[in-house]
């Protein structure tokens, strides 16, 4: 769910009726029922599911199961949105590699359907893994045995795999990368991205721990790459969907997709495992690999050894200690969370970054979401 949810479901359902009989002219009759917002995963956008009843011109009803995904003014956790950017890979990944990725139905953005633009596709069944509060601390994750664990990571891998063997060659540099920062190796552009997020984010306002991490990318950049491909951006087993085999059933939320060597997103894959249990304080529930383990695997998996993985795990937890230091000025804006509270600079993850730079952590006293949405 979004940082604060401001959907009207009632006014929701209306909208969406109207609009799809406005669009797709051969239908009559269409009703949108039980809409409801999940609210386990997702702080970028408003994820808003649905039924939706037609009537095609030969007089058969039928039954979609869709979802949307709602950017809403003044809850972009990112300054950059391209809802054809996100279709473009989604529809690639899902005709050219076995990883499961709804069918994309539509990109509308016409603000005046659901408050902001969204993209409509295909609703997918299965469970996932929370953020607030976290998989490792709470949910069914921690309800499976231990060879249900080993298992979701072994598919979610095997997942990862897959989307990093998607075709790319008919994308330009505009829609894979960051082709309007500074020249250079595509890693190289990645931190330049991120070094510009920062400073859209930060309000003015040092921030140690990032600013030591910043430096030490850029002084630290890799003189060889990994081949170039697919980077979800967004990497990790909780924009994933399991059914109750513990297999995946859907690969979300592609809002960072970019293109890069595939360390980025396992570094992002193992700095969120890192930051669910050593950063919060939770031990590594059974059956869940090591980051040794997970990396290894993944390797295996995709037939070509991982370099420089330390490098891209703190390429990883600098990215997200930015991203919660927008979170945290975002909830404070909205008056959900206090002034004072220190997550701008002190959380789970500035925490396990500083420990990953060897600096010291940025606070004694940690902030997180939970409780302020």
């Amino acid at each position: 769910m979004a940082l604060s949810n401001t959907t009207d479901p009632q006014r929701a359902a209306t909208s969406l009726a109207e609009w799809w009989e406005k669009t797709h002219p051969g239908d009559t009759g269409v009703t949108v029922t039980d809409l409801h917002m999940p609210h386990s995963a997702g702080m970028s956008s408003e994820t808003i599911l649905f039924d939706l009843i037609r009537i095609d011109a030969d007089g058969c009803t039928h039954l979609e199961k869709l979802a949307a995904r709602v950017i809403l003014p003044g809850g972009e956790v990112f300054p950059d949105y391209d809802l054809r950017r996100e279709a473009s890979a989604m529809e690639s990944v899902g005709a050219t590699t076995k990883a499961p990725v709804p069918a994309v139905l539509s990109v509308e953005y016409d603000t005046a359907i659901l408050g902001g633009p969204f993209l409509l596709m295909q609703q997918l069944h299965g469970r996932t893994l929370g953020d607030d509060p976290p998989f490792t601390a709470g949910g069914w994750f921690t309800e499976l045995q231990p060879e249900q664990r080993a298992a979701i990571f072994e598919n979610g891998l095997a997942a990862l795999a897959q989307v990093h063997r998607a075709d790319t060659s008919g994308f330009t540099s505009e829609i894979l990368g960051h082709p309007d920062r500074a020249a250079g190796s595509a890693t190289g552009q990645h931190i330049k991205y991120w070094q510009d997020f920062f400073e859209f984010c930060r309000n003015g306002k040092a921030h140690r721990v990032v600013e030591t991490a910043l430096q030490w990318l850029t002084d630290n950049v890799p003189e060889d790459e990994s081949a170039l491909g697919l980077v979800w951006g967004d990497a990790r087993p909780g924009n994933m969907m399991f059914d109750d085999d513990c297999r995946v059933t859907a690969v979300l939320d592609w809002e960072l997709l970019a293109l890069g060597p595939a360390e980025i997103d396992l570094g992002w894959f193992a700095f969120l495992n890192r930051m669910y249990t050593e950063g919060i304080g939770v031990p590594i529930p059974d059956g869940m690999p090591s980051q040794e383990q997970m990396l290894a695997r993944y390797s295996e998996l995709a037939g070509a050894p991982l370099l420089h993985t330390e490098f891209y795990e703190i390429l990883a937890g600098t990215r997200l200690s930015i991203v919660m230091m927008r979170l945290a000025h975002m909830l404070m804006d909205k008056g959900l969370m206090p002034s004072d509270n220190p997550m701008p600079t002190t959380n789970p993850a500035s925490m396990v970054l500083a420990g990953l730079l060897g600096i010291d952590p940025p606070g004694a006293e940690t902030g997180w979401v939970t409780g302020h949405r």
